[in-house]
């Protein structure tokens, strides 16, 4: 397993000082639809920030309030973060292009050794599993996807969702664990 060091220890004064800008300012500026240009300035210094710390490959969009680990999250170009997304844990979590993620997403890529209660240590242990969301994916309002989970390319996450198993690509996804409703 990977081991994490100090954020000093990886990233330069450059990465620390927009880490900074975006969690301490940027982050919950106002949205793009609100107070006029005023929204879509701070939108884009939203975006500037974050561009810098998240590995990317072209401009994505990224809503007020989104939280993250820079060091495990990949986004690709046209990629669109909603409002209030939680991006949580030690796995990483690679968002392919043209991914539409809603308001209040959680995706979670580690928990706790359920099999160590009764033994802090061994429960405190994180077990990470990567999430994958492919190509031209929708995940509805309020969804939360598990770790080790895969999105196949053109699919739907209902909101609501709890998504515990990968989804094949095609198809709409429903439900707590979210079971395949119908192919698209």
């Amino acid at each position: 397993m990977e081991q994490v060091r100090d954020i000093k220890d990886v990233y330069g004064l450059k990465f620390r000082f927009f880490y900074i800008l975006y969690f301490l300012i940027f982050k919950n500026l106002p949205r793009y639809d609100s107070l006029g240009p005023v929204g879509k300035i701070s939108n884009s210094l939203r975006y500037w920030a974050a561009s810098k710390i998240v590995k990317n490959s072209g401009k994505f969009f990224i809503d007020k309030g989104v939280d993250f680990n820079p060091r495990n999250l990949f986004v690709e170009k046209r990629a669109a973060l909603g409002r209030n997304l939680q991006i949580e844990g030690i796995g990483r979590c690679y968002i392919a292009s043209n991914v539409n993620i809603g308001p209040n997403v959680m995706i979670i890529t580690s928990d706790h050794n359920y099999k160590g209660l009764g033994n802090y240590k061994k429960f405190m242990e994180d077990i990470a599993g990567d999430v994958v969301i492919k190509e031209w994916c929708w995940i509805g309002a309020g969804s939360i996807i598990l770790k080790g989970v895969t999105i196949g390319p053109k699919s739907v996450i209902a909101a609501g969702s709890v998504v515990t198993r990968d989804v094949p690509s095609g198809v709409i996804v429903g439900g707590i664990p979210a079971k395949v409703i119908k192919k698209i």
